[in-house]
């Protein structure tokens, strides 16, 4: 029979820890071990330890104490001091059903390949539960609450993810989840990632580049209630928290402030985040009194503020002083070296190649592809290699699990083969889904698609930067492609063009190009050139992240 490990992270409630500690004893599958963990300076620690001393005589309980402010670090020790078969984290402020442990462990039973399980999170609000309200002492602050997890991590939008076969999930929630101990015991959570925001999708991730036959599971049975205790870290509850997280949400957006010219425009990305941010929590139906009243003045403003936007100038184009033209040949086609590369070295331009790592020196489509030594040539000629999946399957069509396999292991493939830092992924036929939007989000700067147009200002501002828009080139929508060319002269924007292979002629072309996307040698010319005439600057991704010149 499995035995479990339970670690408790906690700090200054031991009346809530009491009573988690209660519910532990009532399980119908009780745990082997339980594993609390205190900051040095809680304020409470005498009370914690006169707690764990009473029920010593009735339960195993170990007390760590973590020297350190980080809650990374308490997660680290307590997986360390871990003995049992499954490691279950629960949050202190959570009420269980009586066979949750039961509910965990028979997941684990009944499908060898689970490593990890995540148990459902169900949110009671302090109304119900007649906690006192912190959160009337201090309505000015309301417009703030719950802003720090979308400055520092992905909103509930991407985070839930229940994407896959049979419930096949990534681990979302800490206050419930469990991993197998012979797993976890070789991966730590991040201690670089302050308040753990995230960290347990990125534990996930972690464990499946490195274990790509895990599976992880969503057991609904596997209840625990969760209150909403007011004084949380993830919602500020005063003036200075408040305004700290107000700054850092700034920061992210302007993130790449050099680009943003006109100070106008920065007070009305600023905005527009916020509405997002505001439409996000409404999406999360997280709704204690402080959000919901947050959430519609968030709402009120952004509305508003994008309304006389969009009277004065219009959405979609956005005037600016930043022009950019960059290259981009998907799947690594041997025409890329032989007639790409020749045509770009003429005019002094680079291009970036998107390659499909398992076929690297192969076929794709009956077409041979690069070869090794072909793109240590195009990395020395300052080209830049991104990744383009592992098999070039469509993500939108995997599990998670599989969607990770794909995403990561590609990039891991390319930096171990090419000894390079792979920054940029493109989505197999362009199609992706918010889970691949958000594993590409953990590891890479920029994904691009093959939707059309041009990428404006706001579109490499935050999670924007995973959809950003490129337009594929094929051999009979080159008048549309000089059009758009113009269009970023004029109005300025970064325009991304998506070659594929490049003909000899006419005849070689397949009949399915509208699937296939190739272009002839004379029409590949003819783009290079009104590109040069036009002096918009030609760059790589790598040099938009950089801003290299």
């Amino acid at each position: 029979m499995l035995r479990t490990s339970v670690i408790i992270p906690s700090l200054e409630r031991p009346i809530l820890f009491k009573n988690l500690l209660d519910f532990l004893l009532q399980q119908t599958m009780r745990p082997y071990e339980v594993i609390v963990i205190n900051h040095f300076f809680d304020r409470k620690l005498k009370t914690y330890e006169d707690i764990v001393k009473q029920y010593r005589k009735v339960i195993r309980i170990k007390h760590i104490i973590n020297h350190s402010s980080l809650l990374a670090r308490s997660y680290n020790l307590g997986i360390k001091a871990s003995r049992r078969d499954i490691v279950l984290f629960l949050d202190d402020d959570v009420v269980l059903d009586r066979n949750l442990i039961e509910e965990h462990t028979k997941t684990y039973i009944k499908d060898p390949r689970v490593c990890g399980v995540q148990g459902s999170v169900i949110d009671i609000q302090e109304e119900d539960l007649k906690l006192p309200s912190w959160k009337r002492r201090y309505p000015w602050r309301k417009p703030f609450s719950g802003l720090e997890k979308y400055a520092f991590a992905l909103t509930r939008t991407f985070r839930d993810i229940y994407l896959g076969k049979d419930d096949e999930t990534l681990l979302r929630s800490g206050g419930n989840m469990s991993i197998r101990r012979s797993i976890i015991s070789n991966f730590l959570v991040d201690e670089n990632n302050v308040k753990c925001l995230g960290f347990e999708i990125e534990l996930t991730l972690k464990i499946l580049n490195a274990n790509p036959q895990c599976v992880f599971r969503y057991n609904r049975k596997a209840r625990v209630y969760h209150l909403k205790y007011p004084k949380g870290a993830s919602r500020p509850w005063d003036f200075k928290s408040a305004y700290n997280y107000g700054k850092a949400i700034l920061h992210n957006v302007f993130k790449f402030k050099n680009y943003l010219k006109p100070k106008g425009i920065n007070i009305d990305i600023a905005l527009e985040e916020l509405f997002r941010t505001a439409y996000c929590i409404k999406r999360a139906n997280t709704k204690p009194l402080a959000l919901m009243l947050g959430e519609r003045l968030g709402v009120a403003i952004g509305l508003g503020c994008s309304l006389i936007k969009n009277i004065a100038r219009g959405y979609e184009q956005k005037p600016t002083s930043f022009k950019a033209i960059t290259l981009t040949f998907d799947d690594g086609y041997l025409s890329v070296y032989e007639k790409a590369l020749p045509t770009l070295e003429t005019y002094d331009l680079k291009g970036a190649v998107f390659l499909i790592s398992k076929l690297i020196n192969g076929f794709f489509e009956g077409q041979r592809l690069l070869n090794l030594k072909h793109l240590k040539e195009l990395i020395r000629k300052e080209w830049e290699v991104a990744s383009h999946t592992r098999t070039h399957r469509k993500l939108v069509h995997l599990s998670t699990k599989e969607k990770a396999i794909e995403i990561i292991r590609s990039k891991d493939d390319l930096e171990r083969e090419l000894s390079i830092n792979v920054q940029t992924f493109a989505y197999p036929y362009g199609a992706y889904d918010y889970a691949s939007m958000f594993i590409a989000g953990k590891f890479y700067m920029f994904a691009r698609t093959v939707y059309p147009g041009i990428n404006y200002l706001d579109s490499w501002i935050g999670y924007n930067r995973y959809a950003l828009k490129g337009t594929v080139v094929r051999e009979k929508n080159i008048r549309r492609v000089k059009n758009e060319i113009k269009k970023v002269k004029d109005n300025g924007g970064w325009l991304i063009l998506v070659f594929h292979n490049i003909a000899d002629s006419v005849q070689e072309i397949p009949p399915d190009n509208i699937k296939r996307c190739w272009i002839t040698y004379r029409r590949f010319r003819e783009i290079i050139e009104t590109i040069v005439e036009s002096g918009i600057p030609v760059k790589t991704f790598n040099e938009i992240i950089f801003k290299k010149t």
